[in-house]
């Protein structure tokens, strides 16, 4: 992507307007896009996020749950009902925790409603992939773009493609997906695109993936997936 087209991406973004709302009791469940992603940081804990939208992943509208449709979730045989959080830009999202992050937890997440709103969505599953360590790079290691090479590296594993992304205010973000797992990617030079004069703190997050399972009663589809994320990061320097 050329200079001008970034810019335009990133003014794009900035000119978002704040999402609306839609009491979930309106749609059908045929009229349902659901996102369901479980997340895992390598400290015994997991977190459930579903995120439900009418019309499919571009919509800007966001379901609350009313008139007794309910989100749950289950891990290891123990349910909870998921509660919503709403973030500074009116998106809502549901959320559970548990006390689980062993590969091939399973976890299922089901929408369930009175007949009168629709028909249950009960049977999305996902289990959570190989957890890892991340080996490399150091926290806090200078990094200046065009001049340095930077060697991720992490346990390997077979199985699950490896998403690594590199984000912070002085440069382009960075991504790539590792579809054949070999314990590491080298960014090179010309890889790493710097803007602006000032050094910034740039996160490295690198995450195993596995897809899941989503219920066939959500109409408009979606996804189900878990990840297993592990963060470090970088001081930038541009030249």
């Amino acid at each position: 992507m050329n200079r001008s087209a970034k810019i335009a991406v990133a003014v794009s973004l900035l000119s978002v307007a704040a999402c609306e709302t839609l009491d979930s009791a309106d749609l059908r469940t045929s009229g349902v896009y659901a996102e369901i992603e479980v997340e895992a940081h390598g400290d015994g804990q997991s977190i459930v996020r579903t995120t439900l939208r009418p019309g499919g992943d571009s919509s800007n509208t966001y379901l609350e749950l009313t008139a007794g449709d309910r989100l749950l979730a289950t891990a290891q045989a123990q349910t909870k009902t998921m509660v919503a959080s709403r973030n500074v830009w009116d998106e809502v999202h549901y959320l559970a925790a548990f006390s689980r992050d062993e590969a091939d937890t399973e976890f299922r997440v089901a929408f369930e409603r009175p007949s009168e709103n629709g028909e249950d969505a009960d049977d999305s599953t996902v289990s959570l992939p190989e957890p890892f360590r991340l080996t490399s790079p150091r926290a806090g290691a200078l990094v200046v773009p065009g001049e340095d090479r930077v060697r991720i590296t992490w346990d390997r594993a077979a199985g699950d493609p490896v998403e690594v992304r590199l984000e912070g205010d002085c440069i382009w973000p960075f991504e790539r997906v590792i579809h054949d797992d070999r314990g590491g990617l080298v960014v090179q030079p010309g890889d790493l695109e710097a803007h602006g004069e000032e050094s910034c703190r740039v996160e490295v997050t690198v995450a195993r993936v596995r897809r899941g399972e989503l219920d066939s009663n959500f109409g408009e589809g979606g996804r189900i997936e878990a990840r297993q994320i592990r963060r470090t990061w970088l001081v930038v320097r541009p030249r």
